[in-house]
């Protein structure tokens, strides 16, 4: 399997969750917390070792693709950012809906630009690389972060 199956994987994942939580009723709020925090930790997981096992990568490898990495740092900070502003609506807000649909319609903007021609003019660059050890490189540092907030939250 190679990056880009993996990438495509999460990107699904991701948005899946991202859609469960915009379509969660106001008066659901236990379950809009918990899809917040669900989503919230796999979107961080998936972004850390996206940009140390990807995007990091890839710049070494091709300075022309800096603009490229710095705008997808910049659509992962303002996910993020959007995930922090949802943290302290309360769930039953009106805001909370707004906000979680624009969450949810920013993940996708940044999936598909990724998925369409972030990742075509990307394979060209690695052909000669190996796709399938950066999809190793990413599944290893995604999961070795979640332990490692496993670990650091039981504390």
């Amino acid at each position: 399997m190679q990056i880009f199956d993996v990438l495509i994987d999460e990107h699904s994942r991701i948005e899946r969750l991202a859609h469960r939580l915009e379509a969660a009723p106001p008066e659901a709020i236990a379950m809009r917390r918990e899809l917040l925090d669900n989503l919230r930790e796999t979107w961080t997981h998936h972004a850390r070792a996206e940009e140390k096992t990807f995007y990091d990568p890839l710049r070494t490898i091709d300075g022309s693709f800096d603009e490229v990495v710095l705008e997808a740092y910049a659509n992962h900070n303002a996910i993020e950012a959007l995930m922090r502003e949802l943290e302290i609506l309360n769930p039953a807000d009106s805001r909370f809906d707004a906000k979680a649909r624009a969450l949810y319609y920013a993940m996708v903007r940044h999936f598909e630009e990724e998925e369409s021609w972030i990742f075509d003019a990307a394979k060209r660059r690695l052909a000669a690389s190996d796709p399938e050890h950066w999809a190793e490189n990413y599944l290893s540092d995604y999961l070795s972060s979640a332990v490692s907030n496993k670990s650091s939250s039981s504390l």
